[in-house]
């Protein structure tokens, strides 16, 4: 008997989702080990960064003043435009769900998408 680990039937068994590299259980073990691998995101100061649109919610995290992230998430259901101030036009991604990469003053986030990018 195959183990169901909610009464959701729209939610895959974690069983399944252990083998499936575009499941919720593999995206949270991604974020996991970039965390366990970054001081920032382990221990660095939590600063709010200013969007152009209240449906993105944007910070950076630093820590020691060499290591820095800066987090963005697209809580919509449309892809929108973050617009990118001077300090963040150099990054490098280190996470994101589907393809997110930034221009030179701005960067579109698909729906419902987070990344995280290293501060050069």
């Amino acid at each position: 008997e195959k183990p169901v680990y909610t009464i959701s039937g729209k939610v895959s068994p974690v069983v399944d989702q252990m083998n499936d590299p575009n499941s919720m259980y593999s995206h949270y073990r991604q974020l996991g080990k970039l965390r366990l691998g970054s001081s920032a995101l382990r221990f660095g100061d939590l600063s709010p960064v200013k969007s152009n649109d209240s449906r993105i919610i944007a910070y950076t995290r630093s820590y020691n003043y060499r290591d820095r992230v800066l987090v963005v998430h697209n809580v919509s259901r449309e892809a929108l435009v973050f617009d990118l101030e001077p300090e963040f036009r150099s990054l490098i991604p280190l996470f994101a769900i589907e393809s997110v990469m930034p221009g030179p003053t701005n960067m579109m986030i698909p729906p419902m998408n987070s990344a995280v990018f290293q501060i050069r």
